[in-house]
């Protein structure tokens, strides 16, 4: 029984906490240690999606988690015809991010279980949520790649299969 003490919360009270903690972090999310294990990976993820965006001449790319942005401004920078959007739970994060990315990408809130988008439209999914199920889920839905890093290993999930990287 939910609400109980000692019971384990529902999904939906993890995800009201996460975003409030990740509200919470938005102001120093960028230089703070809150984005540290982000931010080394984005290294990973640019080389994961110059090989997955290799002849696509106007890549359709999602960010899911996008936070402040910073990740998909490199995105924008590595790929200048690409047709980028931002997702994140977190409405401090999606304000930073749209400040950050001023108009040359679409960032909305939304959850990443709940995904409002048709499926298919989408060349590539980046997906730096610490879970394996999320981005596979999205891999199947979108039919493309989702990254994803959990317990130390990095993953590549495409069409529900995941192969594990070096990094």
């Amino acid at each position: 029984m939910h609400g109980r003490r000692g019971s384990k919360p529902d999904s939906e009270q993890l995800k009201a906490r996460s975003k409030a903690a990740f509200d919470e972090q938005a102001p120093i999310y960028d230089e703070g240690m809150q984005g540290d294990h982000a931010r080394a990976l984005y290294p990973c993820i640019l080389d994961e999606a110059h090989r997955a965006l290799e002849g696509i001449p106007a890549p359709s790319v999602l960010d899911v988690g996008c936070g402040t942005g910073m990740l998909s401004e490199q995105l924008l920078s590595a790929f200048p015809s690409c047709r980028l959007t931002g997702v994140d739970l977190s409405p401090a994060m999606v304000e930073r991010a749209r400040a950050r990315l001023a108009g040359r990408a679409e960032v909305r809130e939304a959850d990443a279980e709940r995904l409002p988008f048709h499926d298919g439209v989408f060349d590539l999914v980046v997906c730096k949520i610490r879970s394996i199920t999320i981005p596979t889920q999205i891999a199947r839905r979108f039919r493309c790649g989702a990254f994803s890093e959990k317990a130390g290993r990095w993953y590549w999930a495409t069409c529900g299969s995941q192969r594990p990287h070096a990094r």
